[in-house]
């Protein structure tokens, strides 16, 4: 018969500095991995809303000049209680380990931004808006953030005078 060692899950809700004990007064301790930053992470994309000038515009679905929409990923590492080492990641809740790989134990694997309606420009007092409808944006962990610019305009007409002559 064989026994396994023992295993405890770390969570970002829960996360482990190296070198703390993993059983209170043991000399086995936690190692690197483990921190909150390792085990969450967030993807940011920030709509910002200008006129031609590059003056604010209160043009976001809230009615603000920026409008900020996050997805957040996060994982839980196995860790054998023994040898203090990370074993895998758990991605199915479980506690036993799904993957070896740390780059493809985030849950969820992808996430979908949602499409932001920018404001009406006639309710703004502008002619246009170069993005009436911000689409949807499908983010991966450590993607890094993005930033939108939306930009309101007024339409500037030049009339030419022409001068007729009769011959």
């Amino acid at each position: 018969v064989y026994y396994g060692h023992q295993t405890v899950p770390v969570t970002p809700e829960d996360p482990k500095n190296p070198g703390d004990p993993i059983i209170p007064g043991g000399n086995v301790t936690y190692p690197k991995g483990l921190t909150e930053k390792d085990l969450k992470d967030t993807v940011t994309r920030t709509i910002k809303y200008v006129d031609a000038k590059g003056n604010l515009v209160n043009g976001s679905p809230d009615g603000t000049s920026r409008y900020e929409q996050t997805a957040e990923f996060t994982r839980t590492a196995i860790v054998d209680k023994v040898t203090g080492k990370i074993l895998g990641y758990d991605t199915d809740g479980d506690g036993e380990v799904d993957t070896t790989k740390a780059d493809q134990a985030w849950t969820p694997t992808k996430k979908t931004l949602l499409e932001a309606q920018s404001k009406d420009p006639k309710l703004l007092g502008y002619d246009e808006v170069d993005t009436p409808v911000v689409p949807d944006l499908v983010v991966t962990p450590g993607q890094g953030d993005t930033t939108v610019t939306v930009t309101y305009n007024n339409i500037t007409y030049t009339l030419k005078d022409e001068e007729t002559k009769t011959v």
